[in-house]
């Protein structure tokens, strides 16, 4: 498969192995992270508060959503563990 060389950035989003710029890549990369942050962090929250966890507890409950997200999305990438084929590595964000 070729990849077509596109000069206009707009263009390069409609097409299959379309690369937009860099400038255009970088906001939408932080918007992408801090949504993913949001997606972690508020059920975190929200048991925190269900079950009426104090600031600490609270507080480790969201490191530890955050340090076992990282470790699910470099499973799946195959990054740090090598795993064969199959339904894990399959190279999804784990969220």
């Amino acid at each position: 498969m070729t990849q077509e060389t596109v000069t206009n950035g707009t263009e390069a989003l409609f097409t299959r192995e379309g690369m937009p710029p860099v400038k255009e890549m970088i906001p939408c990369a932080l918007q992408h992270v801090l949504a993913s942050f949001a997606g972690i962090i508020t059920p975190a929250v929200i048991m925190a508060g269900v079950y009426g966890f104090n600031s600490q507890q609270s507080t480790d409950i969201i490191q530890v959503a955050l340090i076992l997200s990282a470790i699910d999305t470099a499973h799946r990438h195959g990054r740090f563990v090598r795993v064969p084929a199959g339904p894990a590595g399959h190279g999804c964000l784990g969220l």
